[in-house]
Protein backbone atom coordinates (compact mmCIF):
# COMPACT_ATOMS: atom_id res chain seq x y z
CA UNK A 1 0.00 0.00 0.00
CA UNK A 2 1.32 3.45 -0.39
CA UNK A 3 -0.41 6.34 1.81
CA UNK A 4 -3.46 5.82 4.38
CA UNK A 5 -6.19 7.49 3.29
CA UNK A 6 -8.36 9.91 4.64
CA UNK A 7 -11.98 9.33 4.74
CA UNK A 8 -12.78 12.32 2.46
CA UNK A 9 -14.17 15.08 4.57
CA UNK A 10 -16.96 17.53 3.30
CA UNK A 11 -15.65 21.02 2.04
CA UNK A 12 -12.06 19.24 1.51
CA UNK A 13 -10.36 17.51 -1.65
CA UNK A 14 -7.47 15.66 -0.63
CA UNK A 15 -4.73 15.45 -3.09
CA UNK A 16 -1.88 12.74 -3.13
CA UNK A 17 1.02 13.20 -5.03
CA UNK A 18 3.70 10.46 -6.40
CA UNK A 19 6.93 10.13 -8.17
CA UNK A 20 6.43 6.69 -10.12
CA UNK A 21 9.85 6.36 -11.06
CA UNK A 22 11.39 5.96 -7.12
CA UNK A 23 9.99 2.27 -6.22
CA UNK A 24 12.16 -0.13 -7.46
CA UNK A 25 11.01 -2.99 -10.13
CA UNK A 26 10.63 -5.66 -6.92
CA UNK A 27 8.19 -2.99 -5.06
CA UNK A 28 6.39 -2.70 -8.06
CA UNK A 29 5.80 -6.97 -9.08
CA UNK A 30 4.29 -7.31 -5.74
CA UNK A 31 1.87 -4.97 -5.96
CA UNK A 32 0.54 -7.15 -9.06
CA UNK A 33 -1.59 -8.70 -6.55
CA UNK A 34 -3.63 -4.95 -6.08
CA UNK A 35 -4.83 -4.98 -9.63
CA UNK A 36 -7.42 -6.93 -11.46
CA UNK A 37 -6.99 -9.34 -14.27
CA UNK A 38 -6.79 -6.90 -17.31
CA UNK A 39 -4.77 -4.94 -15.71
CA UNK A 40 -2.26 -7.22 -14.68
CA UNK A 41 -2.94 -8.44 -19.16
CA UNK A 42 -2.67 -4.30 -19.63
CA UNK A 43 0.95 -4.11 -17.91
CA UNK A 44 2.90 -6.92 -19.32
CA UNK A 45 1.75 -5.99 -22.64
CA UNK A 46 4.23 -2.82 -22.31
CA UNK A 47 7.22 -3.15 -24.18
CA UNK A 48 9.43 -0.75 -22.00
CA UNK A 49 9.81 -1.59 -18.63
CA UNK A 50 9.65 2.04 -17.38
CA UNK A 51 6.20 2.16 -18.88
CA UNK A 52 5.10 -0.65 -17.24
CA UNK A 53 6.15 0.15 -13.67
CA UNK A 54 4.67 3.03 -14.16
CA UNK A 55 1.36 1.88 -15.23
CA UNK A 56 1.11 -0.87 -12.21
CA UNK A 57 1.87 2.16 -9.86
CA UNK A 58 -0.49 4.16 -11.03
CA UNK A 59 -2.95 1.91 -10.57
CA UNK A 60 -2.25 0.25 -7.37
CA UNK A 61 -1.54 3.55 -5.82
CA UNK A 62 -5.33 4.61 -6.53
CA UNK A 63 -6.80 1.14 -5.52
CA UNK A 64 -4.98 1.31 -2.34
CA UNK A 65 -6.09 5.01 -1.49
CA UNK A 66 -9.84 3.78 -2.76
CA UNK A 67 -9.73 0.48 -0.96
CA UNK A 68 -8.56 2.13 2.37
CA UNK A 69 -11.80 4.38 2.43
CA UNK A 70 -13.64 1.14 0.79
CA UNK A 71 -12.35 -1.56 3.45
CA UNK A 72 -11.83 -3.84 0.95
CA UNK A 73 -8.73 -5.41 -0.86
CA UNK A 74 -7.40 -3.24 -3.49
CA UNK A 75 -8.22 -6.13 -6.21
CA UNK A 76 -12.13 -6.11 -4.72
CA UNK A 77 -12.68 -2.74 -5.65
CA UNK A 78 -15.80 -2.22 -7.29
CA UNK A 79 -14.20 0.45 -9.63
CA UNK A 80 -17.05 1.47 -13.02
CA UNK A 81 -16.34 2.57 -16.05
CA UNK A 82 -18.45 5.44 -17.75
CA UNK A 83 -19.43 5.59 -21.33
CA UNK A 84 -16.38 8.13 -22.20
CA UNK A 85 -14.17 5.49 -19.73
CA UNK A 86 -13.57 7.74 -16.65
CA UNK A 87 -13.49 5.15 -13.73
CA UNK A 88 -15.63 5.91 -10.84
CA UNK A 89 -17.30 4.33 -7.73
CA UNK A 90 -21.10 4.22 -7.48
CA UNK A 91 -20.92 4.84 -3.75
CA UNK A 92 -17.78 7.25 -3.71
CA UNK A 93 -15.70 9.04 -2.70
CA UNK A 94 -15.21 11.02 -6.12
CA UNK A 95 -11.55 11.12 -7.68
CA UNK A 96 -9.48 11.86 -10.62
CA UNK A 97 -6.34 10.69 -11.80
CA UNK A 98 -3.69 12.81 -13.79
CA UNK A 99 -0.21 11.72 -15.08
CA UNK A 100 2.27 13.50 -16.41
CA UNK A 101 6.18 11.37 -17.01
CA UNK A 102 6.96 9.65 -13.74
CA UNK A 103 4.28 12.11 -11.51
CA UNK A 104 0.87 10.57 -10.92
CA UNK A 105 -1.78 13.38 -8.95
CA UNK A 106 -4.58 12.01 -7.43
CA UNK A 107 -7.84 14.01 -6.14
CA UNK A 108 -10.46 12.78 -3.42
CA UNK A 109 -13.84 14.50 -2.50
CA UNK A 110 -16.68 13.05 -0.63
CA UNK A 111 -18.73 14.02 -3.61
CA UNK A 112 -19.28 16.27 -5.90
CA UNK A 113 -17.57 16.67 -9.79
CA UNK A 114 -13.72 16.50 -9.31
CA UNK A 115 -10.87 16.88 -11.95
CA UNK A 116 -7.34 17.13 -11.51
CA UNK A 117 -4.14 17.82 -13.78
CA UNK A 118 -0.26 17.58 -13.90
CA UNK A 119 2.29 18.42 -16.46
CA UNK A 120 5.72 18.36 -16.11
CA UNK A 121 7.40 22.42 -17.13
CA UNK A 122 8.92 22.78 -20.44
CA UNK A 123 9.21 25.34 -23.36
CA UNK A 124 6.35 25.77 -25.56
CA UNK A 125 7.02 26.85 -28.96
CA UNK A 126 4.85 29.21 -30.86
CA UNK A 127 2.78 29.42 -27.99
CA UNK A 128 0.10 32.38 -29.54
CA UNK A 129 -0.79 30.02 -32.01
CA UNK A 130 -1.54 27.80 -29.74
CA UNK A 131 -3.54 30.62 -27.78
CA UNK A 132 -5.67 31.70 -30.88
CA UNK A 133 -7.57 28.26 -30.63
CA UNK A 134 -6.98 27.31 -26.73
CA UNK A 135 -7.34 30.77 -24.88
CA UNK A 136 -10.08 33.36 -24.50
CA UNK A 137 -9.60 36.79 -26.03
CA UNK A 138 -9.31 37.99 -22.39
CA UNK A 139 -6.51 35.45 -22.28
CA UNK A 140 -4.85 36.37 -25.44
CA UNK A 141 -4.45 39.83 -24.60
CA UNK A 142 -2.71 38.95 -21.56
CA UNK A 143 -0.36 36.54 -23.12
CA UNK A 144 0.68 38.61 -25.77
CA UNK A 145 1.55 41.66 -23.49
CA UNK A 146 3.91 39.04 -21.75
CA UNK A 147 8.25 39.15 -22.91
CA UNK A 148 8.66 35.84 -24.53
CA UNK A 149 10.12 33.88 -21.79
CA UNK A 150 6.85 33.77 -19.88
CA UNK A 151 4.77 33.35 -22.10
CA UNK A 152 5.00 29.44 -21.80
CA UNK A 153 4.77 29.56 -18.46
CA UNK A 154 1.55 31.66 -18.40
CA UNK A 155 0.13 29.33 -21.12
CA UNK A 156 0.60 25.96 -19.49
CA UNK A 157 -1.17 27.14 -15.93
CA UNK A 158 -4.15 27.67 -18.41
CA UNK A 159 -3.63 24.31 -19.73
CA UNK A 160 -3.80 22.94 -16.58
CA UNK A 161 -6.85 25.06 -14.90
CA UNK A 162 -8.91 24.36 -18.21
CA UNK A 163 -7.86 20.42 -17.88
CA UNK A 164 -8.81 19.96 -15.02
CA UNK A 165 -12.14 21.93 -14.80
CA UNK A 166 -13.36 19.74 -17.98
CA UNK A 167 -12.04 16.66 -16.26
CA UNK A 168 -14.33 17.41 -13.68
CA UNK A 169 -16.99 18.35 -16.40
CA UNK A 170 -17.07 15.23 -17.29
CA UNK A 171 -15.72 16.04 -21.06
CA UNK A 172 -12.08 16.27 -21.14
CA UNK A 173 -10.62 18.30 -23.79
CA UNK A 174 -13.17 17.96 -26.56
CA UNK A 175 -14.76 21.65 -25.70
CA UNK A 176 -13.79 24.43 -26.96
CA UNK A 177 -10.91 26.03 -24.52
CA UNK A 178 -11.57 29.52 -25.84
CA UNK A 179 -15.16 29.00 -24.41
CA UNK A 180 -13.22 29.15 -21.10
CA UNK A 181 -11.61 31.92 -19.47
CA UNK A 182 -9.09 31.92 -16.27
CA UNK A 183 -7.21 34.75 -13.93
CA UNK A 184 -3.64 35.38 -15.39
CA UNK A 185 -2.59 37.75 -13.44
CA UNK A 186 -2.68 35.86 -9.71
CA UNK A 187 -1.97 32.01 -8.75
CA UNK A 188 -4.71 32.32 -5.69
CA UNK A 189 -8.25 31.69 -4.75
CA UNK A 190 -10.88 30.87 -7.36
CA UNK A 191 -9.16 30.90 -11.04
CA UNK A 192 -12.12 30.64 -12.99
CA UNK A 193 -13.35 33.86 -14.41
CA UNK A 194 -16.16 33.03 -17.26
CA UNK A 195 -17.85 30.29 -19.54
CA UNK A 196 -20.16 30.23 -22.14
CA UNK A 197 -20.34 26.44 -21.58
CA UNK A 198 -23.74 24.90 -20.10
CA UNK A 199 -23.38 23.77 -16.92
CA UNK A 200 -20.24 25.92 -16.24
CA UNK A 201 -20.98 29.00 -13.94
CA UNK A 202 -18.30 30.28 -12.39
CA UNK A 203 -20.09 31.14 -9.23
CA UNK A 204 -20.42 27.10 -8.80
CA UNK A 205 -17.16 25.94 -9.40
CA UNK A 206 -13.84 26.79 -7.89
CA UNK A 207 -10.20 25.81 -9.95
CA UNK A 208 -6.67 26.33 -7.86
CA UNK A 209 -3.55 25.93 -8.96
CA UNK A 210 -1.59 23.11 -6.85
CA UNK A 211 1.97 24.11 -5.87
CA UNK A 212 4.12 20.34 -6.00
CA UNK A 213 7.31 21.22 -7.27
CA UNK A 214 9.01 24.38 -9.07
CA UNK A 215 9.03 21.69 -12.14
CA UNK A 216 5.43 20.68 -12.30
CA UNK A 217 2.18 22.93 -12.78
CA UNK A 218 -1.11 21.42 -11.37
CA UNK A 219 -4.39 22.34 -10.83
CA UNK A 220 -7.53 21.36 -9.31
CA UNK A 221 -11.76 21.54 -9.96
CA UNK A 222 -14.63 20.72 -7.79
CA UNK A 223 -17.84 21.91 -8.48
CA UNK A 224 -18.34 23.49 -5.11
CA UNK A 225 -18.02 28.16 -4.74
CA UNK A 226 -14.82 27.11 -2.46
CA UNK A 227 -13.27 24.47 -0.78
CA UNK A 228 -9.93 23.67 1.24
CA UNK A 229 -7.59 21.23 0.62
CA UNK A 230 -5.28 18.59 1.83
CA UNK A 231 -2.07 17.79 0.22
CA UNK A 232 -0.08 14.17 1.11
CA UNK A 233 3.03 15.37 -0.86
CA UNK A 234 6.05 13.22 -1.03
CA UNK A 235 7.46 8.83 -1.59
CA UNK A 236 4.51 6.55 -0.23
CA UNK A 237 5.28 4.07 2.40
CA UNK A 238 5.12 0.85 0.54
CA UNK A 239 4.81 -2.46 2.43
Amino acid sequence: MFWMARDPEPGIVDLYHLDMDQPSRDDCDRLLDDLVADEVERANRFRHDLHRRRFILGRAALRGLLSDIAGCHPAQLPLKYSPAGKPFLAAGPSFNVSHSEQHLFIGLARDGALGVDIEVKKTMPDVLSLAATQCSQDERRVLMGLASAEQSAAFLRLWTRKEALLKAYGTGLCLPLQQLSMEMLSHRGNLFRASSLPGLDPSGWSVHDIALHPMLQAAVAWNRPAFSLFLTHGNPHLK
